[in-house]
């Protein structure tokens, strides 16, 4: 058992005074480490004398733990795998003939978030993945106002100004 201080985080930035600790693990100054259910801190000294605390010995408490930090990218992986997915199948002229011109055979077979509409206003497709499965998150396709939404079992149709867009839920999602 080692004996530690630590300063609590505020925010992110360690704030105030140090207070002692026992720590079931071994950490080093400037580990964060979990306080308890809700607070965090940062280790400012570590093996502290046991005569520094013997007055107050039956006082101290034991952290949790060493915090493990995700890196941002797994989690912005791990938020996109809990998203419902959606492929989109087909873009289309009002007509019903296959949109060809410009960048919409591009989108065809695109991953992305289940689609937002809203009569009367421009729906936002935010994307996950391209056809191929490269990642696509961060870019998004803004569209003409909406003008009618269909629904039924695992697809969505919206209609918009200009086009007529079709939409997959991918399987798994």
């Amino acid at each position: 058992m080692q004996i530690i201080k630590v300063q609590f985080l505020k925010g992110e930035v360690p704030s105030g005074k140090s207070y002692t600790y026992f720590s079931e693990e071994a950490v080093s100054i400037g580990a964060l480490v979990q306080i308890n259910s809700s607070a965090r801190g940062v280790v400012t000294e570590v093996n502290v004398p046991e005569s520094e605390i013997k007055a107050f010995t039956l006082k101290v408490k034991t952290i949790v733990g060493k915090v493990t930090e995700k890196e941002p990218m797994a989690e912005l992986q791990e938020a996109a795998e809990s998203l419902e997915k959606y492929k989109i199948i087909g873009i289309y002229h009002k007509d019903g003939t296959p949109r060809n011109d410009g960048r919409y055979p591009l989108r065809i077979g695109r991953i992305c978030e289940e689609p937002k509409a809203h009569f009367g206003l421009p729906m936002t497709i935010n994307y996950i993945a391209k056809a191929d499965g490269t990642d696509y998150r961060g870019f998004f396709l803004r569209t003409s106002p909406v003008a009618d939404i269909g629904k039924r079992e695992n697809r969505i149709q919206i209609e918009t100004m200009n086009s007529i867009y079709e939409f997959e839920r991918v399987k798994g999602s």
